[in-house]
């Protein structure tokens, strides 16, 4: 199971957004766009994700290397 399986379609709150350009080699974008679509999400949708949770695993991280 890949890190997007677990976020297939789930909605999002309405919060104020920024664009994030990025760029890849078109290879990387190529099967990064066919597991989208697998998943049914929107490449847009799945970059969120998966920065949302690298920051809360890294928030946890944090957290505990505290206590």
């Amino acid at each position: 199971m890949g890190k997007l399986d677990k976020y297939a379609r789930q909605s999002r709150s309405k919060e104020a957004s920024k664009v994030l350009p990025i760029r890849l080699p078109e290879s990387i974008y190529e099967q990064f766009r066919e597991r989208c679509e697998e998943l049914g999400l929107s490449m847009s949708e799945a970059g969120y994700l998966l920065i949302r949770e690298e920051l809360e695993e890294n928030l946890y991280k944090m957290r505990i290397h505290r206590i």
